[in-house]
């Protein structure tokens, strides 16, 4: 009996080591498309992975965004300035580029306008991010 109860003991132990470990391969090898669409018409991308957010940036990814995006532009090799307020940080120049009144940078995940700062923005199911300048009317 003890010998049936210490293996069914160390099967959830195992299934979770291997789990954690499967979630640890897929992240390393996933990557983010990330673009800069810039207001005279050109556009700047690139697919980040796991790997080259820690290389890039000098720290671990975590699970939100910004490291993502500070990889991509550094890969792209576009300058740049961000601002953080009390909602988090947000681009506020990509390559000469700035915020003001005649625009501003905004960024969609996956397709959709995302409502969150940089920091704030998880990267769980995202696959393509997108900046734009956007243009503000008269």
């Amino acid at each position: 009996m003890g010998s049936s109860f210490l293996r069914l003991a160390v099967l959830p132990v195992a299934l979770a080591v291997f789990l954690v470990a499967g979630c640890a391969q897929a992240q390393a090898e996933a990557s983010i498309s990330v673009s800069f669409s810039f207001p005279d018409g050109s556009t700047k991308s690139t697919a980040v992975t796991f790997a080259e957010v820690e290389s890039l940036t000098a720290q671990r990814p975590a699970y939100m965004l910004l490291p993502w995006v500070l990889a991509a532009l550094k890969k792209l090799e576009l300058a740049h300035t961000s601002e953080t307020d009390t909602e988090g940080v947000v681009l506020t120049a990509i390559a000469g580029v700035s915020n003001g009144p005649q625009g501003a940078w905004v960024y969609s995940a996956n397709g959709f306008i995302s409502p969150y700062r940089l920091n704030t923005q998880t990267i769980e199911g995202i696959s393509t991010v997108v900046f734009s300048y956007r243009k503000r009317g008269p």
